[in-house]
């Protein structure tokens, strides 16, 4: 296990921080909007690292985010109908849907690299 939570480069350090630091704080639709690409290269540099302990981490964090997102999509609906809550809500299906996409790939990641591990 030890040698699973080496570090091969400093880019894997730099994924990892912001796996463990950013990506792990809860973040509103905007902010998760934002972080969402340097989450998909964090997943990345971390499997070119064969760092499935740090991608599962990201995937801990998938799993909070898409609750945060469930709770603000339940809000908007409960609310009256508008064109901005119409946008706000297409534009969370949409942040939902890459978000499942990017929890896919570290899930099956994670998988992989504990068959792996003695």
């Amino acid at each position: 296990m030890a040698k699973a939570w080496e570090i091969n480069n400093p880019a894997q350090q730099q994924a990892r921080d912001f796996v463990y630091g950013e990506w792990s704080k809860p973040q509103d639709t905007a902010g998760l909007k934002a972080l969402l690409p340097r989450a998909r290269e964090a997943l990345d540099t971390l499997r070119k690292a064969g760092d499935w302990l740090s991608v599962r981490k990201l995937a801990l964090g998938n799993l909070t985010h898409t609750a945060g997102l469930a709770k603000r999509l339940q809000v908007i609906q409960r609310q009256r109908e508008s064109e901005d809550l119409r946008n706000e809500t297409r534009n969370l299906r949409q942040l939902t849907d890459e978000l499942s996409q990017l929890h896919r790939e570290a899930v099956a990641f994670v998988r992989q690299g504990k068959e792996q591990t003695p």
